[in-house]
């Protein structure tokens, strides 16, 4: 069962949109660490592969994801997009 405190960051967080239908989204390990959060927001474009791209809104999953990505990329060895947990057993085989 989820608990209260990650409900309410959840809600929080969707009172942060300026959007017409706020949400909110928490990534959370166990029963109450909250790891990061984000909520929906308006946005006029964003780039990938040097290459503009328009368009008019991220969702908050798209947020948390995101912002979960870099915080496990800033940690990882050589700054690489990897979810998992780096151990230097899985280089010496």
């Amino acid at each position: 069962m989820i608990s209260t405190s990650i409900i309410n960051c959840g809600e929080n967080n969707a009172w942060k949109s300026d959007m017409k239908y706020r949400f909110g989204c928490v990534a959370y390990q166990g029963n109450s660490k909250i790891i990061t959060q984000g909520h929906n927001y308006y946005r006029s474009c964003y780039r990938q592969c040097g290459k503009r791209h328009y368009c008019s809104a991220r969702h908050a999953e798209q947020d948390t994801i995101l912002k979960l990505v870099n915080l496990y990329s800033k940690s990882s060895p050589g700054g690489k997009y990897c979810l998992l947990p780096y151990s230097a057993k899985d280089e010496t085989g």
